[in-house]
């Protein structure tokens, strides 16, 4: 083997070597919840390559869900599209104000859907919580994925109850 295809050669081992072992890291603390020190000694590594190899691991299923969100998001967001077009054709076949009306208020969803009433929401919320945005997103950014699940599931069933939602620091 020549020297560049050995070095790939060794690198794809270690690559697989470390997925394999954040494999089983992920699994025991997602499925057994033991602890960094417990897992270290079951897997062969230290606590600290625990901890490193979980925050990279929450890092990767936070890039997943964010897939999974943008994939979605992108669905629903055709759906819209479409609805619109079809009321915009409905209107224009009866002149009924009722067409214009749902036509805004599909509009209005591909705002949201699009993040682009984001912004004043979260300057408003920073206002009302007593910090401004970028202490926010700083306070998201410490959240689990768990936390985040959370968060996205209160959003989307009381969102007023956001406010009351217990600071995370």
């Amino acid at each position: 083997m020549g020297k560049k295809k050995h070095v790939a050669h060794e690198r794809s081992v270690k690559q697989t070597e470390l997925a394999e072992r954040r494999f089983k890291v992920a699994r025991l603390h997602v499925l057994g919840n033991f602890t960094h020190e417990q897992i270290a000694g079951v897997v062969g590594v230290s606590p600290q390559t625990v901890a490193t190899d979980l925050a990279a691991i929450r890092n990767m299923w936070i890039e997943e869900a964010k897939a999974d969100i943008a994939a979605l998001r992108a669905r629903e967001y055709g759906e819209v599209r479409q609805m619109e077009a079809e009321a915009s054709l409905m209107y224009m076949e009866t002149k009924k104000a009722a067409w214009l009306r749902l036509r805004l208020k599909i509009k209005e969803r591909a705002a949201k859907l699009m993040g682009l009433d984001l912004p004043s929401t979260l300057r408003v919320e920073a206002e009302l919580a007593g910090h401004g945005p970028d202490v926010l997103v700083e306070k998201l950014r410490k959240l689990s994925l768990e936390q985040l699940s959370r968060l996205i599931e209160l959003a989307s069933s009381a969102p007023e109850r956001l406010l009351e939602a217990p600071d995370v620091d």
